[in-house]
Parts: structure tokens; C-alpha cells; sequence
């Protein structure tokens, strides 16, 4: 897993524990990234490394389960557009 920092994805993943699972950010950033590689090589993976890297970053303090609950459920779903945009 790649973040900016090792304590940052520890901090998010400590705050998702109690709300979403002992592993829930290690995993939804894990299928982010598996997501991620099925898009088209080059800029385009990159872009979206860099941008979900950065989003899991600017959320390492935040500490409400329903905010944490809804920015969970809205990755997966963004992650789903993306790919349906670039599959076509």
C-alpha cells in the first residue's frame, strides 16, 4: 500500500476499525488501486494513483463513522464510474 505516510494510512485505518472493519481502508485503497490498473496505461493510471493517494491522505483525521461510512461507499461508486467511462 502507498500513501504519503505510514502513519497517515494507520491513523485512517485506526478510525475505520471502529467504523467499517479492522482492514477497512487497507482494503478499499487496495481495490482502488487493483481498480486503477485496469485502466488505460500511462497518464491515465497515473492520475488516478496520484489523485486516490491524495484523497486517502486529506481524510486521515477524520474520525465520524457516518462521514468515514459515506466516503467509503462514494469511492467505490466513483471507482465504478471511472471504469465504465473508460471502458467504452
Amino acid at each position: 500500500m502507498t500513501c504519503l505516510s505510514i502513519s497517515a494510512c494507520r491513523r485512517l485505518s485506526a478510525t475505520a476499525t471502529a467504523v467499517l472493519g479492522p482492514n477497512a481502508a487497507k482494503d478499499l485503497y487496495r481495490d482502488l488501486v487493483r481498480k486503477i490498473k485496469q485502466l488505460p496505461a500511462g497518464g491515465t493510471q497515473q492520475y488516478y494513483k496520484n489523485y486516490t493517494r491524495q484523497v486517502f491522505y486529506n481524510f486521515t483525521e477524520e474520525r465520524d463513522p457516518e462521514t468515514l461510512s459515506r466516503l467509503h461507499t462514494k469511492a467505490r461508486q466513483d471507482a465504478e464510474w471511472v471504469l465504465n467511462k473508460y471502458s467504452k
